[in-house]
Formats: structure tokens, sequence, C-alpha cells
């Protein structure tokens, strides 16, 4: 039907978004949760020649610009593990802002990848996933949801400097799926319905009315995270079939005909 096409561009809104984290290979993107109002350098945390150099990448993990950066306890650590584990080349692409860890030799994108697992909690990067992954203006989850969602996508990794390598791997065939399984297995029945609700009447092809009984059937038919997860997949993939054929039950169900 073609008023699944309206879904199908929202879905594509939310990959994109869901895509945020594809920037995850710069260095200042795998940020904690604390929030770093300022990043001003304290005069006496470093000494010796090289304070200048330490401190510039502790500021840069500290401010990022994309998400939360690293608090200074964290930064600080990390910079300390990365001392004669990274090549003065890997050293100096690491202060530059815009670097990706694809740029780095093997040995230093293993290093950093260690620096990161032994100094940052992975569940530092919760607040990342939920505002970068899943923006509030984009999806609507409660809190609970919200969490439940990051803690999904969290298993699939066994530290931070493991989450930083593999998502910047990962094709958006990969990275689709995973968050939206994960986003099926915690979306209740009433999130579910108005995510779809919401994607329903955006374009005014569908009344309140309407896209409250249809996405209804769709989620007491199919369940909740087949009904959201048939959504995104259409939206990432292309492959509508699952949705065309849950909205065209539901359509004829509530008494709309397809348009």
């Amino acid at each position: 039907m073609s008023r699944t096409a309206k879904l199908l561009m929202i879905c594509a809104a939310l990959a994109f978004a869901s895509t945020a984290c594809g920037d995850s290979g710069k260095i200042e993107s795998k940020g904690s949760t604390s929030t770093t109002t300022t990043t001003e350098k304290d005069s006496g945390d470093d000494s010796g020649d090289d304070s200048g150099e330490s401190t510039d990448l502790i500021d840069i993990l500290m401010d990022d610009q994309d998400g939360p950066g690293l608090d200074k306890k964290d930064a600080t650590c990390v910079v300390d593990a990365l001392d004669g584990e990274v090549t003065d080349e890997g050293m100096a692409s690491l202060k530059d802002s815009e670097m990706a860890l694809s740029d780095l030799s093997k040995s230093d994108r293993e290093a950093v990848g260690a620096a990161f697992d032994d100094c940052v909690d992975i569940e530092t990067f919760g607040e990342l996933i939920a505002t970068s992954m899943l923006p509030e203006d984009a999806i609507s989850l409660t809190d609970d949801e919200r969490t439940c969602v990051t803690k999904k996508i969290l298993e699939n990794f066994d530290g931070a400097g493991d989450l930083m390598l593999k998502m910047e791997e990962m094709a958006e065939d990969e990275m689709g799926p995973m968050i939206f399984g994960a986003l099926g297995a915690c979306v209740t029945p009433d999130s579910a319905k108005a995510i779809l609700i919401s994607g329903l009447t955006s374009d005014g092809n569908f009344d309140q009315t309407q896209a409250t009984c249809i996405a209804g059937q769709m989620v007491d038919g199919a369940g909740a995270g087949p009904a959201v997860e048939a959504m995104m997949e259409a939206g990432a993939s292309g492959d509508t079939s699952q949705l065309e054929q849950l909205m065209t039950a539901a359509a004829t169900a509530c008494g709309i005909p397809a348009g």
C-alpha cells in the first residue's frame, strides 16, 4: 500500500540517526556520561617536556562536539595508558579532532582499544548510545525502555575499547539488526503504538483515529517488538514485505481501504 512510503521515510530518518555512532571512529566521540562543562588545563596536572602534548590530548578527549566527552579522570587515564604504546605518528593523529580510528595503524588501534578498556567503563557509553542512536525527538521511549535498549546493545561488546573498534567496522546491515533487535526486545505495547501512530499521522495521510486503530491492530496482532522491528527494518533495508503485510491486515481490520 502506498501509504507505507511515509513510514519508510520515517524509518530512513531514524536509521540515519542511528548511524551517528558510525562516527565512533572519532576518538573524541567515545565519551563518558559524566557532564564536562569546562576543559581548561590545570596548570599543575602535568610536568616534563611532553606536558603540552599530553594536556592537548586530554582536552580533546574531554571536549567532544558530537556528544558527551570523557571526564578528566578517565581522559588522563587513557592518555597515560597510551604513553609508550602508540607511535609518534599515531599520537599526532589522535590530536586531530577529525581523525578516525581507521586512520591508525593496527597496533595503534589495538593500543587505543586497550587503553579505553582499561580506563573507561562500558556503561559510561550508555548516554552516548541513548542520545545518538535513539534521539528523543526521533523516537518516543520511556527511560526504562531506553536503558533496556542500551543494555541490550552493550551486550554485543566486551568493553569500551571493543565497542569503539567494532562499531566503526560494522556495516549498516549489521548495525541495523542489532539496534532494531534491541528495540524490539525492550519496547512496550504503548510505546510501540506511539511510534507507529507518529509515523502514520505525520503527513496527514491518516487521521489520529485511523492511525490509532492501525497501530493497535499491528501491535496486538504481531506483538510490540515484531511490529516495530518490521517498520525499522523496512526503512533500513528497503524490504517492505513484512511491514506491508502487517499494515494491510491492520488497515483492513480497521475498515480503511488501501491507498
